[in-house]
């Protein structure tokens, strides 16, 4: 998706972490009922080989509970309470299910899955699951794996090479783009705080889209806007949203 106008798509941040408990149902589904048009989720596989939404190797930021995500089940990372950073969130919410969140995205136009450093033995067994959960909910034409670790994206080109796919990093400079175009990817995901135009540009000639993140300020947004970046990645969707249709 490379965006020929100067709208770009805003996407919600692990469901909009600003606004709503993080990396849970309920924010992909507000998000969603607000009409944000994409939304972004961090995946983990639990003890029980369960493809789980979670940023966090552990629950204990999320949640105020402790313990370690994969020697968990998904059940009883079902049953903790992810409104630690959202006391204000008025209902008990859990960490959701990759199954539960994929359907909810079927409201939607565009979902990044970040699939988070771990173990090759765990990584193996994700990545098959969450093929299978995006064709149960039949969104694979709104899917995009993403990605730090080069390894990771390399295995989600083998295992199914018509997902786009989109190299996460600093992208600091225009020769960081090869890296992501020798992984097969279409797309590049830079942070905020080292993205130029000139990388902009240099990714929109190489045939890549441009995904920023994590952008949360007026000024922040009215740069990605003027540079043409695609997809827009923010913990407050609703203020983007309302800053794009302004």
């Amino acid at each position: 998706m490379q965006n020929t106008t100067t709208r770009p798509l805003i996407s919600a941040h692990r469901g909009g972490r600003a606004e709503a408990p993080e990396n849970t149902a309920a924010a992909f589904a507000r998000a969603a009922e607000l009409g944000i048009p994409g939304a972004e989720c961090d995946v983990r596989i639990s003890g029980d080989g369960v493809a789980m939404v979670i940023h966090d190797v552990t629950v204990d930021r999320t949640t105020g509970s402790s313990g370690v995500v994969h020697r968990m089940t998904a059940a009883e990372l079902g049953d903790l309470d992810a409104r630690a950073e959202s006391p204000e969130w008025p209902t008990r919410v859990g960490v959701p299910t990759f199954a539960e969140v994929a359907q909810i995205a079927r409201e939607i136009e565009y979902f990044e899955v970040e699939i988070k450093a771990d173990a090759n033995e765990r990584i193996e067994r994700l990545i098959p699951l969450l093929i299978e959960e995006i064709d149960a909910a039949e969104i694979r034409d709104i899917v995009k794996f993403i990605s730090f670790e080069p390894g990771i994206l390399e295995l989600c080109y083998e295992l199914a090479p018509d997902i786009p796919m989109a190299l996460v990093g600093v992208f600091g400079s225009e020769t960081s783009i090869q890296a992501a175009i020798d992984l097969h990817c279409n797309s590049i995901a830079a942070s905020v705080s080292h993205l130029t135009r000139e990388v902009v540009d240099a990714a929109h000639k190489a045939g890549l889209s441009v995904t920023c993140w994590t952008v949360n300020t007026a000024e922040d947004f009215a740069n990605m806007v003027e540079w043409g970046v695609d997809v827009v990645t923010t913990d407050r969707p609703t203020m983007m949203q309302e800053l794009l249709e302004g």
